[in-house]
């Protein structure tokens, strides 16, 4: 819904803005966004000052002198149905076909539809809304790669206006199609621009904004000057007043240029309410709070509209105004008037918009704050009348839920009738929030939760320690959600050391568990460890045995993980025993799919292949049964090809792979696709087939951009390493770098290591030696911290292959023993394997200095204390050691 500023017509003023708008529409190598914020420093004074105003002006100039090259889209973050990455992209969409009609975006169009056919379906079945939003913008990529090279060959140009930015501004994601996208998002169309309105100056240090500097011209606007006030109440006051005499002095100063409030005063000497001599004779600190009163003084029924609106907030249309008069005792007699009447008398108002496709009303937001203090706050001073009037609409949106198909519109009257919930009662409220909140979660529609999470935040001041509490751990849980799992740590670590005691004590087990889920997003496994054991004994006191199941099982993954084995095993065998015990089918399949995952990277294949495989049979009829999706079912298919692609079996593991990725093809599992596409790449690997690999490797870094951040940086990974088989070093960093920079974005610091380790390999060490050990210093000043001890091993392997080609032979075995060291740490298999490669390398250096490279590898290996622990080492040297005494 887009709402209409009136008068537009009758645009006064801001010459020097709009010419500063134009000169950036025109100007090719302007930045792409336009931001214009209030001027003004103090709080009190932002507001009203005609953003919207002049936005909407900027809007009518772009489609009168620019019809034929550019589409205008206006976007209202009033409105909350504007606050949803859908419909905007569907907006979007639609103004492009106006400017290029024989282009059809049919792909977007048909994955909205199946969204629609769906949205209910995902709201009942538990499936993830963030899969939906994955389908849609693939869709719309698809279609607007075809659109780019028509605009570019025709000049043509995107718009999109976006006004009262102040409400998303904290968490502007809400707006986007993609939850990796910053806003705006240009969904990859080259010839975009964007005017954005707010009342703040942009935050450069909020993650949406850092480094983006340069896309942004910034233009403050300050309230109207002397001659802008001038020539607008000339404009718009019905009576003759001389503007350049004393009373319009007076009228400036009392109104400070604000076009609100000057508007307001229009309004009042428009309907004989005040003459100017009885405004400019208030005091000019006194005028607001004299002249918003005013309002009161409309002709009634028009003086409660403008109160009920007020307080009615998010929409008003004349439906609602009859049923609040219905079902509502006023003090005063409201005076009937008929719909036609009223529906012309309120655009006439300043301070009222009105839906550009409904009849549907609000005010001026600023207007709306004014009237609240001034007006609400004197007549209603224990909110008897506005309680009754919230459930009033309380009542009225119910009865709009009981017949709105469609599922965004729904999700929109449920976070409008939470406003009213909140307002009337906040231990009604706050149950309605946390229902749908959590329910929005558990389908990672953090949209919805996002909106459902704004309108409890305006009560916050009114929330009880407690409360406040239960409000910033939520916040913890939307945030990491949203992948923002630095700040969501940062909330759990001040409730940890500030909330109340009791409340702590109560709540622990969540705080915990969620703290554990960041450090394990962050691949901070010793961090994820201790929160989730705090919480696990915790629970076992409490006798909570599924919230143990749930422990146990995140324990296993973390564990397997950081590649310790037998104690990942543990906790999946403790986590298998307390699902079956509780009839949990699906969570069962689950630990039996990552015990299998253990067992296959043990060499354990016939183990690893039975678990998989009862976790298949289990995943296939709990589908049968609709209690699971078929995503379910891939995902065992996955595990299965794992497993047979590691046993040497090729054939059995592609077939898998493609049952997995057909499944994967019918539910749009975009995720899932971009694995498939990385596990293709493997059995091309394993066959040999390097080019073919690296292909498939580029088609799931394609599929997975903005998706899927793990398998992004894992297809980049591939690339990489297979370039340096082919001897494309040069072209190997490239992939590592940006591996790398994926890696710090999304805070993974087990692939940021992966990749500093690939891209040291990369690098000529003749020629950027001093690069090469700055690169492995930061991989292992991480790994160090992280306790990743295979990536340790592999970094002193690294470090002695350098030295071993330079025919170093003591440094680089040295590097070597110590590759042993961390691999006999990180697991028994691995350690048998550097120890042969060891071997390997020992026997491939002169024979001459065979003797004495064993000797030093002994002695580290002794000097270390590990002789006795892993005698397999000093067997192996010592036997070379012997052997080679001719």
């Amino acid at each position: 819904m887009m709402y209409k500023q009136q008068h537009i017509d009758h645009f006064i003023g801001r010459s020097q803005e709009i010419s500063t708008f134009v000169h950036w529409l025109t100007n090719p190598i302007s930045p792409w966004i336009l931001y214009i914020h209030d001027a003004a420093e103090e709080a009190n004074k932002k507001g009203g000052v005609g953003k919207t105003w002049l936005l909407r002006r900027c809007a009518e100039l772009t489609r009168q002198r620019r019809q034929d090259t550019t589409a205008v889209v206006v976007i209202d973050f009033f409105n909350v149905g504007d606050r949803d990455g859908i419909l905007l992209a569907e907006k979007i969409m639609t103004n492009l076909q106006e400017i290029y009609p024989v282009w059809s975006p049919s792909t977007f169009t048909e994955a909205i539809q199946q969204y629609r056919i769906e949205e209910r379906q995902i709201a009942d079945s538990g499936s993830s809304e963030s899969a939906a939003r994955d389908i849609i913008f693939a869709a719309l990529v698809e279609d607007l790669h075809l659109l780019n090279e028509h605009l570019a060959k025709t000049q043509k140009t995107l718009v999109v206006f976006f006004d009262t930015f102040e409400l998303i501004e904290q968490n502007p994601g809400v707006a986007v199609l993609r939850q990796s996208q910053t806003f705006p998002d240009n969904y990859q169309l080259e010839r975009m621009k964007v005017v954005i309105a707010g009342r703040n100056k942009l935050d450069w240090t909020h993650p949406n904004w850092i480094g983006r500097e340069q896309e942004v011209q910034v233009m403050p606007l300050a309230p109207f000057s002397l001659q802008e006030m001038q020539e607008y109440v000339k404009a718009e006051l019905i009576y003759d007043f001389l503007p350049q005499s004393r009373q319009a002095h007076a009228l400036y100063e009392r109104t400070e240029g604000r076009p609100i409030l000057i508007g307001l005063a229009i309004d009042v000497l428009n309907n004989r309410i005040q003459t100017i001599d009885d405004l400019i004779s208030v005091a000019q600190d006194k005028f607001e709070a004299y002249l918003v009163p005013q309002v009161n003084r409309l002709e009634n029924p028009l003086n409660w509209v403008i109160l009920f609106m007020a307080h009615v907030y998010h929409r008003f249309n004349i439906p609602i105004f009859e049923s609040i008069l219905q079902s509502v005792a006023l003090d005063s007699a409201i005076q009937t008037i008929n719909r036609e009447t009223l529906l012309s008398i309120l655009p006439q108002l300043s301070f009222v918009r009105q839906a550009g496709s409904s009849e549907d009303f609000v005010l001026h937001d600023e207007m709306r704050r004014l009237v609240t203090r001034y007006c609400w706050e004197v007549q209603d001073p224990d909110q008897r009348f506005r309680k009754a009037i919230s459930s009033r609409v309380i009542e009225y949106y119910e009865q709009e839920l009981t017949h709105i198909p469609n599922e965004q519109q729904r999700q929109i009257f449920i976070v409008e009738t939470l406003y009213h919930r909140l307002y009337v009662d906040l231990d009604d409220g706050l149950p309605y929030f946390q229902q749908h909140f959590y329910s929005a979660l558990r389908l990672r529609n953090t949209s919805f939760a996002r909106l459902l999470f704004q309108e409890v935040q305006k009560f916050s001041s009114l929330l009880s320690p407690a409360q406040l509490n239960d409000l910033h751990y939520a916040e913890a849980v939307l945030l990491r959600t949203e992948e923002n799992v630095s700040a969501a740590l940062e909330i759990l670590h001040r409730l940890k050391n500030t909330a109340d005691p009791q409340w702590y004590e109560e709540n622990q087990p969540l705080v915990l568990t969620q703290e554990g889920r960041c450090y394990q997003r962050q691949s901070k496994f010793l961090e994820a460890t201790n929160s989730f054991m705090q919480c696990l004994e915790i629970q076992r006191s409490r006798g909570d045995e599924l919230q143990c199941a749930h422990l146990l099982n995140n324990l296993g993954v973390i564990f397997r993980r950081s590649s310790q084995f037998a104690t990942a095993l543990k906790y999946y065998e403790e986590s298998i025993a307390l699902y079956k015990k509780l009839g949990r089918q699906s969570d069962y399949a689950t630990a039996l799919n990552g015990s299998s995952t253990v067992y296959r990277l043990q060499g354990k294949t016939e183990e690893a292949l039975r678990r998989c495989k009862i976790a298949w049979r289990i995943r296939r009829d709990l589908f049968r049964e609709d209690k699971v999706s078929e995503v379910q079912i891939g995902l065992s298919l996955d595990t299965l090809g794992r497993n047979y692609l590691d046993a040497g079996n090729i054939i059995n593991a592609e077939q898998y792979f493609k049952e997995a990725f057909d499944i994967y093809l019918r539910a749009n599992y975009k995720g899932g696709i971009a694995t498939i596409y990385n596990r293709f790449g493997l059995v091309q690997l394993a066959k040999g087939e390097l080019e073919s690999a690296r292909e498939w490797f580029a088609r799931a870094q394609h599929a997975s951009q903005e998706i899927d951040a793990e398998q992004y940086i894992d297809s980049l990974n591939q690339q990489g390493e297979i370039c340096i088989q082919l001897q494309k070093k040069k072209e190997a960093t490239v992939f590592f770098e940006q591996a790398i920079t994926y890696a710090r974005r999304a805070i993974d610091y087990y692939q940021q290591v992966e990749n500093l380790i690939g891209l040291a390999k990369a690098l000529d060490p003749l020629e950027q030696g001093e690069r090469i050990q700055q690169v492995l210093q930061e991989a292992e000043d991480i790994a160090t911290r992280e306790s990743y001890f295979n990536l340790l091993g592999q970094i002193e392997q690294t470090r002695g292959e350098i030295s071993y080609y330079s025919k170093e032979y003591s440094t680089a075995f040295l590097h070597f023993a110590r590759y042993c060291h961390h691999m006999a740490i990180y697991n028994a298999t691995e350690f048998k394997v550097a120890v042969r490669q060891v071997v390997d390398a020992l026997l491939g250096i002169p024979t001459a200095d065979v003797p004495l490279i064993a000797q030093e590898l002994l002695t580290y290996w002794s000097t270390q204390q590990l002789d006795t622990k892993y005698p397999e080492f000093m067997l192996a040297f010592g036997e070379i050691d012997n052997l080679m005494e001719v």
